[in-house]
């Protein structure tokens, strides 16, 4: 290794190769030099931040690199020199507000790359540059928006189905290579009279193939456009792609093709959004918050904000490509931000933005789990009368979802975080506090009873699970890496073992909850405006809430047993970062039968309903979803259902075989069986695996 001298060295993924290189020194007795290290991986992750994947093929692949040779060492080393280059050019294009963050970020961290951002900050200051970067990207990169707006002059009143979906219909003039299909007409002319009775509910399976997006969307929009109508569409998706589908393609195609005036808005949960009022707290505080890899995973979203127009961290593919979980707690919107005076400096955020724009939207599309949401929490969308919900044999498990309640020791710890002024992330709160503290012998009494408090919970709570999980254990298998659950028929025998820390942790919460109301009190009655202490305020407001619903929580799930719930404890092994296997467990309760909640809940809060999907029917029959739905208990003459087939001839074009042997699960014959279908059929194929580790063992 003496030929490289203090060299720089470059390479993807490079704390793997300088692991190899520092052990071989160990067993040599060479003295390893240390040197500036530039790792392509993390360069990649941070500035082609929308790129899906980030390995050495594929990052080839994105910058028309010759994959020829690929995993041999020689071309791989080639090709690494080649996307470093690429990568220092694009970073080079960013402003010196992204390499300051960076920078402060990862201040006493040993980082790669750390080098070349220090290097352009410089350049960038020397230039007296502060706007821009030092030159212009090279790179398309995707742009998303929240808000879709059209600006035709058509008359939607003016337009019927056959004048769509006919073979020389509106769609014909923006689609390529259109084809008609009849039963995507009769479908939307369904949908159509549906959505215009007084009042309906409408169970409606259509194939495969059927166009049946396009079907709906169109009479949503005439709906939306109805002089008696006053409220939105909504059209909520189980799925991101099929959310995405709708907003990004269908919905601008339909409106180009009917040339009509429309505002349209994909709106998801709030904590799909950054919030950049937390962000910036953690940039200044996070050097000593976060762990090296937490303060890298951070890097791509500090480079994407400099280009989103949404603040849905979803388009951050770098971002998730380190599993920052941890992290994106740490910066996500919740209540209290973005929406109140904590977020004004940054106008709301994105979620504030997003909230303002929904009120003038006629169309706005959603996921099932904030349409779920939305009855626990109204006010997440504005009011509406019609809805069309795709994908809707996934509406049921999303609805238990939302429905269902969940304890463990993450959860309460979070909460606690949030208000224990010993925590470094309260630094900022526990300044502003510290006046009234210092000037108020009460406010100091509650203030140290909330220090007090904030560690009698944390430990009762760490002793509760601990014990938990020591009974937990016996109950499930430590070989099996994925949840297990134990059904408790009976809460005083379930937790019988644990009483006392139960009641201990519930205690010491109730302290807890008192110090939160009495540090509150003193605040609102100090004097001083609200704008002076707003953000205070509200910061012990929303602490106030968690705590007393957490506390409901415990109580549901460990003594207060309801008629119709099912309650269970969830055990998983997982392996920690030493290598050991630890238990995590957690406390769950649901409803049994969740149709009359949905039923008075949300269907008698809307006047037109479709649920439609490709496989909503049991044996040729409806009764299940409309049993599983609560639309049973509808009033029947308001209920319809239909079926539309699709336009495919699966009966002449397509064969199902299922394997009927013993050893199905067997990983070495499912190998063999894809080989020797591959070598009789000679054609391409897709294998689809239902876990992961399956199809590693598989492959």
């Amino acid at each position: 290794l003496d030929f490289l001298e203090d060299i720089p060295l470059v390479a993807h993924n490079i704390s793997f190769d300088i692991s190899f290189v520092k052990n071989l020194c160990d067993r040599y007795d060479k003295e390893y030099i240390e040197r500036p290290l530039y790792d392509t991986l993390q360069l990649a992750r941070t500035f082609l931040f929308f790129h899906p994947t980030h390995n050495l093929g594929s990052v080839s692949e994105f910058f028309n690199i010759s994959a020829i040779g690929a995993h041999r060492a020689e071309v791989d080393t080639e090709n690494t020199g080649i996307i470093f280059q690429h990568l220092v050019y694009e970073a080079a294009s960013y402003p010196l507000e992204v390499f300051s963050k960076i920078l402060t970020i990862s201040k006493t961290k040993d980082i790669f790359n750390k080098h070349l951002y220090i290097n352009i900050s410089n350049l960038l200051k020397k230039e007296g540059n502060l706007k821009t970067g030092l030159v212009d990207s090279k790179l398309e990169k995707p742009l998303f928006n929240n808000v879709f707006v059209s600006n035709g002059r058509g008359h939607l009143a003016d337009i019927n189905v056959e004048d769509v979906f006919s073979a020389g219909g509106r769609l014909s003039r923006v689609f390529e290579n259109y084809e008609e299909r009849k039963p995507q007409q009769e479908y939307s002319a369904f949908v159509s009279d549906m959505i215009n009775e007084d009042q309906s509910y409408c169970a409606i399976e259509a194939g495969t193939g059927l166009g049946k997006s396009m079907a709906y969307l169109f009479p949503a929009l005439k709906k939306a456009f109805d002089k008696d109508n006053e409220h939105p569409v909504v059209i909520s998706c189980h799925t991101k792609n099929l959310q995405d589908q709708l907003f990004n393609k269908d919905l601008p195609l339909l409106a180009k093709a009917l040339d009509v005036p429309l505002h349209a808005l994909i709106l998801k949960g709030r904590s799909n959004y950054i919030c950049l009022t937390r962000l910036n707290w953690l940039i200044a505080d996070g050097d000593s918050l976060l762990r090296k890899g937490e303060v890298e995973s951070l890097f791509p979203v500090i480079a994407w904000l400099n280009v989103t127009q949404t603040g849905d961290l979803s388009e951050c593919a770098g971002f998730w490509g380190h599993r920052p979980y941890r992290v994106a707690e740490l910066i996500q919107s919740e209540p209290g931000y973005c929406t109140t005076s904590l977020c004004a400096a940054n106008n709301g955020c994105y979620f504030g933005l997003i909230r303002q724009a929904v009120h003038e939207s006629q169309v706005i599309i959603v996921n099932h789990a904030l349409l779920m949401s939305n009855i626990d929490n109204p006010g997440l969308l504005p009011e509406f009368e019609t809805v069309i919900i795709d994908e809707a044999h996934n509406l049921v498990d999303i609805a238990y979802n939302q429905l269902t309640t969940e304890v463990n020791l993450f959860k309460i710890n979070a909460i606690i975080d949030i208000i224990d002024p010993t925590t470094s992330s309260a630094k900022r709160w526990t300044q502003k506090l510290e006046p009234f503290v210092e000037n108020s012998s009460e406010m100091k009494i509650y203030f140290e009873s909330l220090k007090n408090y904030c560690d009698l919970s944390r430990e009762n709570a760490q002793i509760f699970f601990n014990d938990l999980t020591t009974i937990v254990a016996q109950g499930i298998k430590a070989d099996i890496p994925y949840p297990q659950y134990i059904i408790l028929r009976n809460l005083t025998e379930g937790f019988g073992g644990v009483f006392q820390q139960i009641q201990e942790l519930e205690l010491a919460m109730a302290e807890l909850l008192n110090a939160v109301k009495g540090v509150l009190s003193q605040l609102e009655n100090n004097g001083s405006t609200q704008d002076d202490l707003g953000d205070l305020i509200q910061l012990f407001e929303h602490s106030m809430d968690a705590i007393a619903s957490l506390q409901t929580e415990i109580a549901t799930l460990t003594h207060d047993q309801q008629n119709g719930w099912v309650y269970w404890q969830r055990g998983q092994y997982r392996q920690t970062r030493s290598g050991a296997k630890e238990l995590f467990v957690s406390i769950n309760g649901a409803p049994i039968d969740i149709a009359d909640d949905l039923a008075e809940s949300f269907f008698r809060s809307v006047k037109q309903c479709i649920l439609t999907s490709a496989t909503l029917r049991v044996e040729e029959s409806f009764d299940y979803i409309l049993q599983r739905t609560g639309l049973s208990l509808m009033d029947s003459e308001t209920v319809h259902t239909r079926e539309f087939h699709s336009p495919f001839y699966y009966d002449e074009q397509v064969r199902y075989y299922q394997y009927s042997g013993k050893y199905g699960q067997n990983p070495s014959l499912v190998a063999d069986l894809l080989y020797q279908c591959h070598k009789f059929f000679n054609k391409r194929m897709m294998a689809l695996f239902t876990s992961r580790q399956a199809l590693n063992q598989v492959y």
